[in-house]
């Protein structure tokens, strides 16, 4: 919850929170938040990750380029760690879309996140 009454704070309550169906996006503390901040729980389809295909992609990517690869020794330092990974991809990310003539704001990309986002994948559209 702590996380998102952050991103909340941070860029408003999202219309839509679009889920696969986690334990972690069906609970009833989930659904709770949703309801008291007027947001509509939209569930991807069981076993169909493409319902949700840009979090997927990201969720593969993180886990290849980043948690395979490093090794943590606390919660301290993992989260130091995987937001310097997080900026290195924002950079690629920005570099890649100047290449291609997209702005940023075409994705809608917040460079100024917290430690609290981390693994959230909100790094693409909202």
């Amino acid at each position: 919850m702590r996380t998102r009454n952050q991103l909340k704070l941070d860029r408003g309550v999202p219309k839509v929170l679009f889920c696969d169906n986690g334990r972690e996006f069906t609970s009833q503390a989930m659904d709770l938040w949703a309801y008291r901040n007027s947001a509509k729980i939209d569930f991807s389809r069981p076993g169909k990750p493409t319902d949700n295909a840009f979090v997927e992609s990201f969720n593969g990517t993180l886990r290849s380029e980043c948690l395979n690869t490093l090794w943590f020794l606390d919660l301290k330092e993992a989260k130091h760690l995987i937001e310097a990974w997080r900026q290195e991809l924002m950079t690629v990310v920005l570099t890649l879309l100047s290449m291609t003539g997209r702005r940023e704001s075409s994705l809608n990309l917040n460079r100024s996140k917290t430690n609290s986002d981390l693994g959230t994948g909100k790094l693409g559209p909202s």
